[in-house]
């Protein structure tokens, strides 16, 4: 009666655990100073469980009123295991044609930014076993870009 009271146990609290939602993963880098220099490519690391084959990739910029860009253009990239690396250049459209911030205001100790949210890749297919990379390359024009703050990914079921 113990052994079936017992498993009944672990049978409920595995159904609930593996049901919960929200990301798999979600990782920032700060940039130093508020400003995403260039040349500095940020590097995210992800090896997805092994019943998943597929997920949403979301990548979410921060900035705040120092920026002087009205567009942030990025190269994401998703590097397999295997070697395979697929590419995609994204826009990050920091104002409008009126010249407003785009994103969700947040309210800091440091003063006001804004989170822009963007859909990297919608349903990508994890064909391989093992760690993908991700690399976000910023391609701005300008060396240096003082207002960005941060730079998140996020992986989630679609």
């Amino acid at each position: 009666m113990k052994t079936q009271t017992l498993t009944g146990i672990l049978l409920l609290l595995l159904g609930l655990f593996s049901c919960q939602r929200g990301p798999w993963m979600e990782e920032a880098r700060l940039f130093p100073d508020q400003n995403w220099i260039r040349f500095e490519t940020q590097w995210f690391d992800f090896t997805p469980p092994a019943q998943q084959k597929s997920a949403d990739l979301r990548l979410s910029l921060t900035y705040n009123e120092n920026i002087n860009l009205d567009r942030l253009p990025v190269m994401a990239t998703i590097h397999a295991p295997s070697g395979e690396m697929r590419y995609r250049e994204l826009m990050f459209h920091l104002r409008d044609e009126s010249g407003q911030f785009q994103g969700a205001e947040i309210l800091e100790e440091s003063g006001r930014q804004w989170k822009l949210q963007m859909m990297m890749r919608q349903d990508f297919e994890f064909r391989e076993e093992g760690l993908y990379r991700f690399e976000i390359e910023n391609l701005s024009s300008k060396y240096d870009n003082p207002g960005l703050v941060s730079l998140e990914l996020r992986v989630e079921a679609p």
